[in-house]
């Protein structure tokens, strides 16, 4: 059974992958934080519009894969490949997520992973 947390990751992630940014984006507190840890931390709802903006501009698709999540009910984290389409080219990126959920809106959202599979550095 899954936690209202869950619910909340899911239903997020599901608003990500159609790159409605409105949609995607009504998901995070006024406050947030997302840190895409090799890069610096993303604070406050306008600077993530300005990242996913830029995200969403260099990619031509998007389709999230999670395979393991577990959640305390305020934190959610889990496992998961982001399948990334960037110019023709698929890129599969395994990604570490951990979310903190606070009355029902993401309050912060770290990814794990190695940016050297988007870079190809």
């Amino acid at each position: 059974m899954s936690t209202d947390a869950e619910d909340v990751v899911n239903r997020f992630l599901a608003a990500w992958q159609s790159e409605d940014a409105d949609k995607a984006l009504a998901f995070f507190a006024d406050d947030a934080v997302w840190h895409n840890m090799p890069m610096d931390p993303v604070i406050g709802i306008e600077a993530i519009r300005e990242v996913y903006a830029q995200f969403a501009g260099s990619m031509d698709g998007l389709r999230v894969e999670v395979h393991l999540q577990l959640s305390d009910g305020t934190f959610v984290m889990h496992e998961r490949t982001d399948h990334v389409s960037m110019g023709g080219k698929e890129v599969s990126l395994p990604i570490c997520g951990v979310f903190e959920i606070r009355q029902g809106r993401i309050k912060s959202w770290r990814d794990y992973f190695d940016m050297s599979r988007l870079t190809g550095s």
